[in-house]
């Protein structure tokens, strides 16, 4: 029996929930502004992001990856917005979180726990503040210190991290993930899977001695096995996937510019295009983008839905590059401890933050392509149709530029952007 033959009452739920509640957007407001205007008829005004998505990031090391995927992490995993009282009075604050659960595959294990909990208490913190506007930050960080560690610790339950070690248990990670997520967080909707990163496991299989006499193509396989999974997973659990890559890069070529700034070149994925998954809104080719089509082995999953355009892929460099031996993280701790010998707050210390200048690119497709089918996943299950030959379509694909500045604190989460969940969550409600 396949391990995708069948799904949870969970799931059902989360399937139907997940057609009235969307995912929101990136809250980087030039990635957001990119992929509404590449792919407007295939995004909402307060959700750039789609159930299904995969999106690659890629760049070489202290580039940013991890730090973007932390911001990514704190703005699911935290609740919308929360209730705080001082004597005798309440007031609410906006924290502008999913409320929903994240899985980590950390094949790095570069994942820092107390630096995720450093950024989600900044954060609280910053929003609390925005509200107490008579309070000093001294004064808050000593009366609601107790309440900001209950709410991250609530909000930390969410995130579940998983070290896989080698190519097979990552895939076997990924298989059990409905079962974990039956057993384990029944109460919990994922919303996002990130892989940090597939690298770790591609550049040390790239040669093994008895391959050169057993001609084993193991990992080749193994490759294309996590492939179908994931697409498996999507196709089940509608989540949106990050698989972080390591690449070796170049500057960027002053002499391409996109908006006026020059565009770093995108190194070619390790990973093989992703068929598209089924999503739960309109229906086929309701909008221009929608090219392929993802032919289920679930038989209660081959539906007529819309599809959406695989992933974007985003290429980050830092515009200060950084010693290699060295994270991100690391950089910016060090450059806070320097401020705060010099007595300046580290908390408002420009000198502690790096500056991410990134490219995202988007297929978008031609109208023509709109029928353009692929071959089953499993060409052996006699339950799907043969399909006949297929034209190959010619994607156009379009860079958008971006900037972020990843600092002590993390990424600066924008108020503004945090407001455009408030209408989607109380709509869905």
């Amino acid at each position: 029996m396949r391990s995708f033959d069948s799904i949870t009452a969970a799931e059902l739920f989360s399937s139907n929930r997940r057609q009235i509640v969307r995912p929101g957007p990136f809250f980087i407001d030039a990635i957001d502004t990119h992929t509404s205007k590449t792919l407007p008829a295939s995004t909402w005004v307060d959700s750039t992001l789609k159930w299904g998505d995969v999106i690659e990031v890629q760049g070489a090391s202290a580039s940013g990856k991890t730090s973007l995927l932390y911001f990514l992490v704190m703005t699911t995993i935290l609740p919308y917005s929360i209730t705080m009282f001082r004597g005798n009075e309440d007031f609410e604050v906006i924290l502008g979180g999913r409320e929903k659960a994240v899985i980590v595959c950390d094949c790095d294990e570069s994942w820092d726990a107390p630096r995720l909990r450093h950024l989600l208490s900044e954060h609280v913190m910053r929003r609390l503040l925005v509200v107490m506007t008579d309070v000093a930050e001294s004064d808050a960080s000593r009366l609601f210190e107790s309440s900001i560690k209950t709410i991250v610790d609530h909000s930390l339950k969410r995130l579940h991290i998983f070290r896989p070690t080698s190519p097979l248990t990552l895939l076997a990670t990924l298989i059990s993930l409905p079962i974990y997520h039956s057993s384990s967080m029944p109460d919990q909707e994922i919303c996002m899977l990130m892989i940090d990163s597939l690298t770790s496991f591609h550049w040390p299989d790239l040669w093994r001695p008895e391959r050169a006499y057993a001609h084993d193509d193991g990992d080749e396989i193994r490759l294309g096995r996590l492939v179908t999974t994931i697409n498996d997973l999507r196709a089940r659990m509608n989540i949106i996937t990050f698989i972080a890559n390591w690449i070796p890069t170049s500057p960027p070529d002053p002499s391409t510019k996109e908006d006026g700034l020059p565009i770093p070149p995108l190194c070619k994925t390790l990973m093989p295009t992703f068929n598209l998954a089924p999503s739960n809104y309109g229906h086929p080719g309701s909008f221009p983008g929608s090219s392929f089509s993802y032919q289920s082995s679930l038989k209660d999953r081959d539906r007529n839905e819309p599809l959406r355009p695989i992933a974007f892929v985003s290429h980050l460099i830092p515009n200060l590059p950084l010693a290699h031996q060295i994270t991100l993280t690391q950089q910016s701790r060090h450059n806070s401890d320097n401020d705060a010998d010099r007595g300046s707050p580290s908390s408002h210390a420009p000198s502690g933050s790096k500056s991410i200048l990134g490219t995202i690119r988007t297929p978008v497709l031609h109208d023509a392509d709109l029928a353009v089918h692929i071959p089953p996943l499993d060409p052996l299950d006699p339950s799907i149709p043969t399909i006949g030959p297929i034209p190959k379509p010619q994607p156009i694909i379009r860079d958008g530029q971006f900037e972020f500045t990843i600092g002590p604190h993390g990424i600066d989460w924008s108020a503004s952007r945090e407001d455009s969940l408030a209408g989607d969550e109380a709509a869905a409600l």
